[in-house]
């Protein structure tokens, strides 16, 4: 969940200068129906429906408010998408859509083939990071704060 808040906060929040969303959700409603389906082999409608419907009128919140893939249309700033190929909780088409989503050019994603929900970083650990600092020098040297060097 803290990729998908920190997206959603980064929409309420100016002043974010990149994300890095590991295995994100899309959004609430989609990921209730998507787990129905996953683990009880349940037709999202209605019952998806019922469990969002009630969820906010106990909670009072908005359902629509956990909508990642908006929040992601709606801010201009890079992201880096990361995904397991074996995630079947929140799989790789999620980051997919939500890194076509994204209107900053400087988005990108990373698959980690082998890994499953949350565990890329465990699965190949010296990609994760070679992936993350790429793109975080990326970042520093279009922003201009890092000089670059002969033959670097």
């Amino acid at each position: 969940m803290g990729a998908s808040s920190g997206i959603l906060a980064a929409k309420q929040c100016p002043g974010f200068q990149a994300i890095i969303s590991d295995s994100s959700f899309l959004s609430f409603r989609e990921t209730i129906a998507h787990h129905l389906h996953l683990l009880f082999r349940l037709p999202s409608f209605p019952i998806a429906n019922l469990i969002v419907a009630i969820t906010a009128m106990r909670t009072g919140l908005n359902p629509d408010d956990g909508d990642v893939e908006a929040a992601v249309r709606q801010i201009n700033i890079p992201i880096l998408f990361i995904t397991g190929g074996k995630d079947t909780r929140m799989p790789p088409e999620l980051a997919q859509r939500m890194l076509q989503a994204s209107p900053n050019p400087m988005k990108q994603l990373l698959l980690v083939p082998g890994a499953s929900h949350g565990e890329a970083f465990a699965t190949e650990r010296e990609t994760y990071l070679n992936s993350v600092y790429r793109f975080l020098d990326t970042l520093r040297y279009n922003s201009g704060s890092l000089q670059r060097s002969g033959g670097s």
